[in-house]
């Protein structure tokens, strides 16, 4: 934290009520608490940040330029103006102030808080757990299917999996992940034989209300989870046209798990699905989808990947679409089931140190020998790009969508004097070859665009090209 230096004591005595007022004058100092915040934010970058040589002049000149405004501040929001003009400065997507009344996080041009169109729903937990890489901010906005809309396809009831029993924690889904395109709710995701998928439900289609809330701007519209064996009131309008249609939609997997605050770092929610789809020359191939990287995703990865190979799949999705990341040690968690041998995954520098992320051996009968297809969006970030970057890399798997949002480093969340949260780099992280995936993303081996984005079609060609790659992989 920088201080100001003490004034040099005038020649001669000093009379008691010079040294009153200059006593309260250093206690207002002090007692700003905006002040005090945002030269938190100056220090702690400054001495943490993985690359110091990033800083520079540049980072200097802000502090100073922007100090005298955090000064005058006189609330949260006015601070965070001049905080969030300072984490701009900084290279990366993963510095951010997160507020503590949910106000606007991220950073500002000319005082105003920004957001793309396009936000990965479910409301993401924004941070890390305990030692984990954050999740970064919002992607950019995804670009909007060009082509014309085709006629929908009829829903295939594909078999799914016997949800276990639920755990303390978790809640039911309707069968349906929501996003946000343009200040509208659509169907991203339907659930392969899940309640919204028996009734209709197409991708792309348009959420008005759950429950009588008026959709976008009711919680429920994002977060539509309800105990096991409630029900939520959807209202749909298609996206091919046709007259709004409401369904009474049950609670079956996918399920969402809440974990509770690690330290400074928020609840992560957490939404899995899997299912089993049939190939068309044979046999099956296990879908696993994740929505963030937490400790119930690892609990989902230790469920279903050590069991693929005595089942007989012949292939592996896992769905890492919109996944912001989460604990970067799932890296190793997810690798450990597909590698026989230990490899090397990849790396996190810090200032002073270099870790490496390694499988841990299996059983052989827990090792999952079959070819692997990964499917990635433009709000693909942080640790979910290490594992389908590192398995592209290695050859393990063949990547699918759209390129992630290069967001990799790895945060941690620290409180303020003020209540709120920085978001702080303290590394780095490379790919196995020591390529680097800030800035650049994963790109895919296939390019599909996003389902929810392709409107009357229906149609989810990124899994419909992994699923035909695995059909023809033996």
């Amino acid at each position: 934290m920088t201080t100001r230096p003490e004034p040099a004591a005038p020649r001669g005595r000093r009379r008691p009520w010079a040294a009153l007022i200059a006593a309260l004058c250093l206690a207002g100092a002090q007692d700003n608490v905006q002040l005090r915040s945002f030269d938190e934010v100056y220090a702690r970058v400054s001495a943490v940040h993985p690359r110091p040589d990033q800083l520079g002049p540049a980072w200097e000149e802000a502090y100073q330029r922007l100090r005298p405004q955090a000064e005058s501040a006189q609330s949260n929001d006015e601070v965070a103006i001049p905080i969030h003009a300072l984490l701009r400065v900084l290279p990366g997507r993963h510095h951010a102030l997160i507020r503590a009344d949910g106000g606007p996080a991220g950073s500002v041009d000319a005082g105003t808080p920004t957001a793309p169109s396009t936000t990965p729903i479910p409301p993401p937990s924004q941070g890390p757990e305990s030692g984990g890489a954050a999740a970064g901010p919002p992607p950019a906005e995804a670009p909007r299917a060009q082509t014309a809309p085709a006629a929908p396809t009829a829903p295939t009831a594909l078999p799914q999996r016997p949800a276990g029993p639920f755990l303390p924690g978790e809640q039911g889904m309707p069968g349906l992940l929501p996003l946000k395109v343009d200040g509208t709710a659509r169907v991203a995701w339907v659930a392969p034989g899940g309640p919204a998928a028996q009734a209709g439900v197409q991708l792309g289609d348009l959420i008005e209300s759950v429950d009588g809330a008026a959709c976008p701007a009711a919680p429920a519209c994002f977060a539509p989870e309800l105990p096991p064996g409630g029900a939520r009131r959807i209202e749909l309008r298609p996206a091919a046209g046709g007259p709004t249609r409401t369904l009474t939609l049950g609670a079956d997997q996918p399920r969402v798990v809440v974990t509770p605050p690690i330290g400074a770092a928020p609840a992560m929610r957490t939404l899995s699905w899997s299912a089993q789809l049939p190939l068309a020359s044979g046999g099956h191939a296990e879908l696993l989808g994740l929505s963030a990287m937490s400790v119930a995703a690892g609990q989902r990865i230790h469920e279903r990947l050590g069991r693929l190979q005595a089942e007989g799949a012949r292939g592996l999705i896992l769905d890492l679409r919109e996944n912001p990341g989460g604990l970067v040690q799932l890296t190793s968690a997810v690798g450990s089931y597909l590698f026989s041998a230990p490899t090397a995954l990849g790396a996190l520098r810090t200032r002073a140190d270099t870790l490496t992320f390694r499988t841990f051996q299996k059983p052989p009968s827990q090792v999952f020998t079959g070819p692997v297809a990964v499917l990635v969006s433009t709000g693909t970030g942080s640790t979910a790009e290490l594992v389908a970057g590192a398995l592209q890399e290695l050859g393990r798997a063949r990547v699918f969508g759209a390129t992630s949002m290069g967001a990799v480093e790895s945060a941690l969340v620290e409180p303020l004097p003020n209540g709120d949260r920085l978001q702080l780099v303290i590394a780095t992280i490379e790919l196995p070859s020591g390529a680097a995936i800030e800035g650049a993303g994963v790109r895919p081996d296939t390019e599909a665009p996003h389902p929810a984005l392709r409107g009357a079609s229906g149609q989810d060609l990124s899994l419909d090209a992994a699923l035909s790659w695995l059909d023809q992989r033996r």
